[in-house]
């Protein structure tokens, strides 16, 4: 018992009953053995990520871990409760110094002596309050628990405005605190939030409306006038993608400028808003993405401080979305992803979005080296995995999963640690990272000034109109617009695919969907593959069979395919609707077929013996006969080959959707 750290608050009786339930989880003592620590419950966590990661939990160790962590817990409750009765000072005097309290509260744990000795003198102030946070020394966030307590008063009628005024101090007090802690970055303090719910909630109609739904050519001015003078950067970042997007870069950066005052301030009245971190992220990410490795080279010759500026505020914006409230509960402030941002999805498009910035980016603005950059990928895309994981958004075989697993090899991280150690150490090193550059947030490194912004806006406009004219000259795709096949890359056979098409009858391709998802389609500007839908944050369907979908898509490294059929009725249609779906069928333009990255397959992609390939024979394997045939049964022999599909990369923009405002509905 003795050689375990975590042992210090058992007695015999209790290791004993620990020690037993221990011995039904295989491996789980040696493990305890090898990972000796004060914190038995992170040993026991880490031992059941690892289970999960290798696919070896069971529900009998699931539950045997819970029921360890939950005695142990208690255990451990009992022995807190005899140390703090021993305590040397009569209970009623110490109930009212909160720097006699031992242990300390938790909240109180990051403070220094100065700090709760202020406080004290304003708990005791209010009757019943001492008593209240004696009882929860178990939790973190000291403004929690005081709007718990004013609650209880309000509910009882025994609340007025001088206690409320008391109240009200401690709580802003706490979070002054918060904000010069090492941990601010973890905090959001809600009496910091711009009320803007009004003008998001006016402009979400109204782009709804007159915005998404119509071509970006006959946009009414009096809406992108009307908006151009707002600065908030979540609706900057809405209307400047689709303008970038249709290649009017002028009209797209002038929304970015306008954001760019408050994303590069310091501090960022937005901070504790979660649409307009958000919206940051997005412009931000969106402009990286446009520059690529060649442009942010470009920027960093041209004005080091602005390429820092731009990297580092994204890793910074990032780890906001990835930490939003993991100190506090507000367990009242209701989470709607499809209108406000920042729930499971959003944290998990961030892991993944941190992961690519550090690979492609990590060493122009920190100091690890490229082992440690590797241990901070991994351990992002991991951590995607499991979040996803955990609320049935992913399979066991994710694409975050394997993309860590590629990195492991890749980085050569296996020559010197395992997978479950370099995650452990790149998480840490990634939150010190985050609160580095936070600090320096906090001191004003990222502030640019109006002339800055204007340097860093127009080194935009001048490298997308020199892409642009090197792209024209040269018969090639738009480089800021390739990605999305808003430029797409052809084949070289294009226009012998294309009329052998048409010669087989093939004058269009479909994709069914639900009906209400016609509105998310044309709000997001197109069909996006499933890998697409996670990196943009897009709530993805959870429906019974879904994950093992997703794990034959993974296995096959089609995650990143939008698929299509030949064919206009297929037999999955029915299943669905069997369901209660209520299904309707696009229409899409052939031309996506003709991109360099569409695959074709001679039968339906996920089943066993498919074959695929992007080359003009492969498309010749198609029995594109039996893909027009209006109805088949399990029994004919080209049962399969009539579900041959058409798979294009990452996106399918809405401009080649040929019905998408009035889709065909199925019977």
């Amino acid at each position: 018992m003795e050689k375990y750290s975590w042992t210090y608050c058992l007695n015999d009786d209790q290791y004993k009953k620990l020690y037993r339930i221990i011995c039904k989880v295989p491996g789980l003592s040696q493990y305890l053995e090898e990972n000796n620590g004060r914190d038995f419950k992170t040993l026991v966590s880490s031992f059941k990520m690892h289970k999960e990661y290798v696919g070896a939990a069971t529900p009998g160790i699931r539950v045997n871990l819970e029921l360890l962590m939950s005695r142990y817990d208690m255990f451990r409750k009992e022995h807190d409760n005899t140390v703090r009765t021993k305590n040397p000072f009569p209970f009623d005097f110490n109930l009212y110094q909160i720097l006699t309290w031992i242990p300390k509260p938790k909240w109180a744990e990051c403070m220094s002596i100065e700090e709760i000795d202020y406080l004290d003198h304003f708990i005791p102030l209010v009757v019943g309050l001492p008593e209240f946070l004696h009882k929860n020394t178990n939790q973190d966030n000291l403004y929690d628990l005081v709007v718990s307590f004013q609650l209880s008063l309000n509910a009882t009628g025994k609340n007025d405005s001088e206690k409320n005024f008391v109240l009200e101090t401690i709580k802003e007090r706490f979070y002054r605190l918060m904000e010069d802690h090492e941990d601010a970055i973890h905090y959001v303090n809600h009496s910091q939030q711009i009320d803007d719910h009004k003008i998001l909630d006016q402009f979400n109609t109204e782009a709804t409306n007159l915005f998404y739904t119509n071509d970006i050519n006959s946009i009414d001015n009096d809406f992108v006038n009307k908006y151009v003078k707002f600065y908030h950067p979540y609706i900057a970042s809405e209307i400047f993608l689709r303008f970038l997007r249709a290649n009017k870069v002028s009209m797209a950066l002038n929304f970015a400028h306008k954001a760019f005052f408050h994303t590069f301030s310091s501090p960022i009245i937005y901070w504790h808003n979660k649409e307009a971190i958000y919206g940051s992220v997005n412009i931000l990410n969106n402009i990286l993405e446009a520059l690529g490795y060649r442009g942010i080279l470009k920027l960093k010759e041209n004005n080091p401080k602005l390429a820092t500026a731009l990297l580092e505020t994204i890793y910074l914006l990032l780890s906001r979305i990835i930490y939003w409230s993991d100190k506090e509960t507000h367990k009242d402030e209701k989470y709607d992803e499809s209108t406000h941002r920042i729930g499971i999805q959003h944290k998990i498009r961030a892991y993944r979005l941190r992961a690519n910035l550090l690979e492609t980016y990590g060493n122009y603005f920190t100091n690890y080296n490229q082992l440690d950059l590797g241990k901070m990928c991994v351990a992002d895309l991991f951590s995607a995995h499991f979040l996803a994981n955990r609320n049935k958004i992913v399979g066991v075989n994710s694409v975050f999963k394997r993309d860590a697993e590629r990195l492991f090899h890749i980085k050569e991280l296996y020559k010197t640690t395992s997978p479950e150690k370099a995650s452990e150490d790149g998480f840490q090193m990634n939150d010190r990272l985050a609160m580095s550059i936070h600090e320096n947030y906090k001191d004003g490194k990222y502030s640019l000034t109006e002339k800055e912004i204007s340097e860093l806006t127009g080194f935009l406009r001048v490298y997308f109109k020199e892409e642009y004219r090197i792209a024209t000259q040269n018969n090639l795709p738009i480089s800021y617009l390739e990605k999305d096949n808003f430029s797409p890359s052809y084949k070289p056979q294009r226009d012998v695919i294309k009329q052998y098409l048409q010669q087989n009858g093939i004058i269009r391709l479909y994709h069914f969907t639900e009906k209400d998802k016609i509105q998310s389609i044309i709000k997001y500007g197109g069909l996006l593959s499933y890998k697409r839908c996670l990196d943009e944050g897009i709530v993805m369907p959870v429906r019974e069979g879904m994950a093992l979908s997703r794990d034959i898509d993974a296995r096959l490294d089609l995650e990143d395919y939008v698929r299509l059929s030949f064919c206009s009725r297929l037999p999955k249609i029915k299943e669905r609707q069997k369901e209660g779906a209520e299904l309707v069928m696009l229409h899409i333009d052939i031309d996506v077929a003709l991109f360099d990255e569409t695959l074709y397959t001679d039968i339906e992609a996920t089943h066993i013996g498919m074959h695929q390939g992007k080359g003009f024979d492969d498309l010749k394997k198609v029995n594109l006969q039996s893909t027009q045939k209006k109805e088949s049964s399990p029994s004919d022999s080209d049962y399969w080959q009539r579900q041959a599909e058409v798979l294009v990369k990452g996106f399918v923009p809405l401009h080649y959707i040929t019905n998408i405002k009035n889709p065909e509905k199925l019977p």
